[in-house]
């Protein structure tokens, strides 16, 4: 199985993190995954890549968080050059049982998938499925 090259947790709580982190290391499909704790510090990672090649192949973005919110960030993200974006896959994470947000992220173009936290195997496979096709087998 090909492993995504790099996974970017975008999520204020810690913990959520470190459970993401194990789940995607434990079923084997990342071989590097990084943190940063809100949209602002997810900013300055991307823009720091120096090329395609060290851009996340998946973003996981939290909605609530501190400094700019995972909207927020998005927002910004759309912005960007399409060579700091392409390639790159946005999955919005989030415990919100809010049907706006949820139907929020279903419009935006730049949301591959929403779950519910935490993240489980089988979001992540059927993700993997969707938007990697061939890579990854069940």
């Amino acid at each position: 199985m090909n492993k995504l090259r790099l996974v970017l947790l975008i999520d204020d709580n810690p913990a959520d993190n470190f459970l993401h982190e194990m789940l995607l290391m434990d079923i084997g499909v990342a071989e590097q995954v990084d943190a940063v704790s809100n949209g602002q510090e997810a900013l300055d990672y991307i823009k720091a890549c120096a090329g395609p090649q060290q851009l996340p192949e998946l973003i996981c973005v939290d909605i609530n968080m501190p400094v700019m919110d995972g909207w927020e960030f998005l927002d910004a993200y759309d912005r960007l050059p399409e060579q700091q974006k392409s390639g790159v896959v946005v999955m919005m994470i989030s415990t919100t049982l809010n049907p706006s947000d949820m139907a929020a992220a279903e419009q935006r173009d730049s949301i591959a998938k929403f779950v519910r936290k935490p993240l489980t195997e089988q979001s992540m496979r059927d993700l993997l499925e969707t938007h990697f096709p061939g890579r990854f087998s069940s």
